[in-house]
């Protein structure tokens, strides 16, 4: 007959490392609040900011942030406008008025702005002379501090408009 023992015991495989993943920087490298703390506490503190900034860049665990954030604020909006009702009816507080317009404005009784413009363009041409363009063309280079005779001649082009025959 065989004999079953009293405890089983159980193999486990080992997890972590016993090896901390920081290393602690050097006392005069340390702010007040880290100097409060003993070495094993700051330790914990620089592990945990370490974990916590690598599973920051998760693209997952920033929606579900966002999602739970989302829900969050949601919930708490609720207290919110319980907050500004109370000021909105409260006649001593400094800001009553400024509760009464911002409810007044969320329940859709907000303050209506129009706005009319009237655009009005007009194009003007001028018939100048060919002499007339170039003299324009290098009163304006003079204007703009380039030596007219340094400006390409210009070429004058006859031709007669005629109409496609059809």
């Amino acid at each position: 007959m065989s004999r079953v023992p009293d405890t089983i015991k159980r193999v486990r495989r080992t997890k972590y490392s016993g090896q901390p993943t920081v290393v602690l920087p050097a006392a005069d490298e340390l702010g007040p609040a880290m100097l409060g703390l003993n070495e094993q506490q700051r330790r914990f503190v620089l592990e945990l900011a370490t974990t916590a900034g690598r599973l920051l860049r998760s693209d997952k665990i920033q929606a579900a942030l966002r999602e739970i954030g989302i829900k969050v604020v949601r919930a708490e909006a609720f207290q919110a406008i319980r907050h500004v009702a109370a000021i909105a009816m409260n006649p001593q507080h400094r800001d009553q008025l400024k509760a009464c317009v911002e409810l007044m404005n969320r329940g859709g009784f907000s303050f209506e702005q129009q706005h009319s413009v009237s655009v009005t363009h007009e194009h003007r041409y001028s018939s100048l002379s060919a002499d007339e363009i170039i003299a324009r063309i290098a009163a304006l280079a003079a204007k703009a501090g380039i030596d007219p005779a340094k400006l390409p001649a210009p070429v004058t082009i006859d031709a007669k408009a005629e109409e496609p025959a059809e």
